[in-house]
């Protein structure tokens, strides 16, 4: 995930700039796709989701976000916490367990206070949510990449039962 020149100067303290975190939450079964940020000195603010995208409402809602890290290991989760999710949100999750071949898609993009029209990280960090537990307090959830590290390769298994012709 690459990072803003700006955004790099604000992690590295040498810039008196704030950034916005933001949370895309979203499943086919949802009646729609929330947007959040964690922003606490506005309730809704306007962010495009994409440089030259229309801005979209973000709602305010108070959420932390552990990054995976950067090192050369193979899990790269994402651990969220989202506070106040209220009963709208838990009855959209429970509705998208109901279909769980379906996965809930988590978007994660930095903002700059000050600039609002793309994120400051190119691409944003697209995730599949792996777990999910919640309560009508907070909803947490591991969110990571597709993991090709442990799929088998090649994809096929060559069977008997499928391919009689591999018995000699």
């Amino acid at each position: 995930m690459a990072i803003s020149d700006e955004l790099a100067e604000i992690y590295a303290g040498s810039s008196q700039d704030r950034y916005i975190e933001t949370l895309e939450v979203a499943h086919p079964s949802f009646t729609k796709t929330f947007l959040l940020h964690n922003d606490a000195t506005s309730a809704s603010r306007f962010f495009a989701l994409a440089a030259g995208g229309a801005p979209e409402e973000f709602e305010a809602i108070p959420f932390q976000v552990n990054l995976p890290a950067s090192d050369s290991g193979f899990l790269q989760d994402l651990q969220i916490a989202i506070a106040n999710a209220g009963d709208i949100m838990m009855s959209e999750l429970e509705e998208a367990g109901k279909n769980p071949h379906q996965q809930i898609e988590i978007t994660y993009r930095v903002y700059l206070d000050t600039n609002n029209a793309e994120p400051q990280n190119d691409p944003p960090l697209k995730l599949t949510a792996t777990q999910i537990n919640a309560d009508l307090d907070v909803v947490t959830a591991t969110a990571s990449r597709f993991d090709v590290l442990n799929r088998s390769f090649p994809r096929t298994r060559y069977t008997l039962n499928e391919f009689p012709g591999l018995d000699r």
